[in-house]
């Protein structure tokens, strides 16, 4: 990950209109980021904004998501335990 320094850098020579290849150079960033910085929104390029670029997160969505708030209900649920083993020994 680059700082937020590099990649107005980046941004400067882009606006200047830089060829991405020599912009890479002289940045010493790779190809493929320059132009994954090009494709950012507006609002992330704003270093006052505080706004973050978005990362894509790696991997299949999360199979336990919809389940998720069944799962936080349930913690706050008492068992008596007494109970449940005195139906199992019968």
């Amino acid at each position: 990950m680059y700082s937020d320094r590099k990649r107005e850098d980046v941004r400067l020579l882009l606006s200047a209109s830089v060829p991405q290849g020599r912009n890479a150079k002289l940045t010493e960033v790779s190809l493929r980021t320059i132009r994954r910085i090009a494709r950012e929104p507006a609002e992330a390029a704003k270093p006052d904004s505080g706004a973050k670029p978005r990362r894509s997160v790696p991997g299949r969505p999360s199979v336990v998501e919809p389940y998720r708030q069944v799962g936080a209900d349930m913690q706050g649920l008492q068992f008596d335990t007494a109970t449940r083993h005195h139906d199992y020994r019968a």
